[in-house]
């Protein structure tokens, strides 16, 4: 029975990959190849490979948003889009995408443990580090973050 079972949840797993990516990739042939590359080497693997994801993350910044140094030489490989905004381009200097992006990286690879367990890391860094929210801004943000659906 145990050897029927398997592959019926290996195709409810595929075909609900397929309606999770439909929606995101549309009909840009680049994230469809991205998508069933990744899909085929996870399950070649048999893991997650996380630096897959963040490679195909910033194979796709450097096609859509290329940085100002491959636009200089002429080396773009697709021209800038909206996409730069939504980045956080309009809302912060470089200097603060930086340091989010590495706050919350170290975030993410070290704090392990139930939803609440980086709670007092990010209080430690966003609230007096960084300054990045106010005491009162950051529970405010705990608390939605408790009452909304979503949560495991």
């Amino acid at each position: 029975m145990f050897y029927g079972i398997a592959p019926a949840v290996m195709a409810i797993i595929a075909i609900a990959a397929y309606k999770l990516a439909r929606p995101t990739d549309d009909t840009d042939t680049r994230l469809w190849v991205l998508t069933v590359v990744i899909g085929v080497v996870t399950a070649a693997t048999g893991a997650e490979i996380a630096l897959l994801f963040v490679g195909a993350g910033l194979a796709m910044i450097v096609l859509d948003a290329p940085p100002a140094f491959l636009r200089r030489g002429h080396l773009a490989l697709w021209p800038a889009s909206p996409m730069l905004g939504s980045l956080g381009g309009l809302a912060a200097g470089s200097g603060t995408q930086i340091a989010l992006a590495l706050f919350f990286l170290k975030a993410g690879a070290f704090i392990f443990g139930s939803g609440l367990a980086i709670v007092p890391f990010l209080r430690e860094g966003v609230v007096h580090q960084h300054h990045w929210l106010t005491e009162r801004q950051f529970l405010d943000a705990v608390a939605m973050g408790l009452i909304t659906p979503g949560r495991w």
